[in-house]
């Protein structure tokens, strides 16, 4: 039986390369010191990271989220537009938004950047 190449099942072809397995396939793992070095650089570039530039990385990210949050939820428009209004008398709508956001992953994910935001700001002003 031939195939579409002219080449018979079960026969091997002097036209195929013996094929090896692709090095991106293999699993390589660095040697201990190579390991520990990354670990240092790591440690040195965490270093080198400022408050003020965390924060900046930090808002940047919140930005990201809030606008994918604002894309895609009705309630976190309206809960936006409240709390942008100023408006005294609508703390029981904030609330009712809030718990109906409680389960949205980007809202989470907004509320940990802010815990963050507040640690950094804590510790800078620990250190100064």
């Amino acid at each position: 039986m031939k195939t579409g190449m002219g080449l018979k099942l079960g026969q091997p072809s002097d036209a195929a390369p013996d094929l090896e397995p692709s090095p991106l396939f293999l699993k390589v793992s660095p040697p201990a010191n190579e390991a520990a070095s990354l670990g240092t650089r790591l440690s040195q570039l965490l270093a080198q990271e400022t408050p003020d530039t965390l924060l900046d990385r930090l808002g940047e990210f919140k930005r990201t989220v809030e606008d994918a949050l604002r894309r895609s939820s009705s309630a976190y428009q309206i809960l936006r537009q409240l709390e942008n209004s100023g408006l005294k008398d609508c703390a029981r709508c904030t609330r009712e938004l809030e718990s109906r956001l409680a389960g949205n992953p980007h809202y989470v994910v907004l509320a940990k950047i802010a815990e963050a935001e507040r640690a950094v700001r804590e510790l800078t002003t620990t250190h100064i």
